[in-house]
C-alpha cells in the first residue's frame, strides 16, 4: 500500500533472485506426474481474478520445457519454476517497476540481479539428501559472504570476490559500479534497472546484463493477480 501511494524512500536499492527459487518451497512430491501437476496448480494458485489459471500456467510452463533430473520429475521441476517465478522472480520485476515508476522522474536507481550459477557443492548435497536443489534460494549468499567451505573451486572463489566487491561498492556509494575512494575495479558494468527492458545483471561465471528476463511468464503472473493461500 505504501508503494502504491508512492510513500517510499527515494534511495538506491539492490536486490534479486535465483534461477531455482522454488526448489525449497514446492510441496509437490518429487515423483509427480502431469495429472498431479494439474491438481497442484489448481490447489496452489487459485485466484479471484482468473478462472483459467490451470490453462494459463500449462501454456506458460509446458512440461516439455523441463526434464527429470536431481531426483525429481519434469512435472515437479515445472511446479518448482512456477513457485519461484510467482513468489520471487516475477515479484522482483514488479518491485523494480514500482520503484522506477512510483518515485517520480528522479527515482533513485534500482539494481536487480538474477543468480544462475549452481555451486559445485550442490550435486554433492543433492546426492547426500536425495533431494533437488539447483540454484536454490539463498545460495548466492555463499558468494556474498565468502563462505569458503561452500566455494569448492578457484573460479567460484574469484566470482565471490567480484560479488563482494559489487555489494561493498553499493554499501559505500549506492552504486555497485562505484568503488570507495581511488580504488579501481575490473568488474563489468552493472546497469540500473530500466522500465522498458527490465535490465537485470546475470550473476554467473560470465557477468553480464540481460533484458526482459522471463517477460512472457511474468506477464502471465501479473495477469493472474493476487494468489490466495490454500
Amino acid at each position: 500500500l505504501l508503494a502504491a501511494a508512492g510513500d517510499i524512500a527515494n534511495v538506491p536499492v539492490l536486490f534479486g533472485t535465483n534461477k531455482n527459487e522454488g526448489t525449497q518451497f514446492c510441496n509437490l512430491h518429487y515423483t509427480a506426474n502431469e495429472t498431479e501437476l494439474d491438481d497442484y496448480i489448481t490447489y496452489e494458485f487459485s485466484s479471484s481474478n482468473k478462472s483459467d489459471v490451470v490453462q494459463l500456467l500449462e501454456q506458460a510452463y509446458p512440461v516439455s520445457d523441463f526434464h527429470a533430473h536431481s531426483f525429481a520429475t519434469a512435472p515437479w521441476w515445472a511446479a518448482a519454476e512456477m513457485v519461484g517465478d510467482a513468489e520471487m522472480t516475477c515479484a522482483a520485476r514488479r518491485t523494480a517497476r514500482f520503484l522506477n515508476s512510483l518515485r517520480g522522474p528522479d527515482a533513485a536507481a534500482a539494481f536487480v540481479y538474477y543468480f544462475t550459477h549452481e555451486l559445485a557443492a550442490v550435486p554433492i548435497i543433492e546426492l547426500a539428501s536425495k533431494e533437488p536443489f539447483g540454484v536454490f534460494h539463498g545460495s548466492e549468499l555463499a558468494l556474498v559472504f565468502g563462505a569458503q567451505e561452500l566455494l569448492l573451486t578457484e573460479e567460484e572463489k574469484d566470482l565471490s570476490r567480484k560479488v563482494r566487491e559489487y555489494w561493498t561498492n553499493f554499501a559505500y556509494s549506492g552504486d555497485p559500479n562505484v568503488p570507495r575512494g581511488s580504488n579501481s575495479s575490473d568488474l563489468p558494468n552493472w546497469p540500473a534497472h530500466v522500465l522498458d527492458t527490465n535490465l537485470t545483471m546475470e550473476i554467473n561465471m560470465d557477468l553480464a546484463p540481460i533484458s526482459n528476463l522471463k517477460s512472457t511468464r511474468c506477464d502471465v503472473w501479473d495477469s493472474i493477480g493476487p494468489i490466495h493461500p490454500p
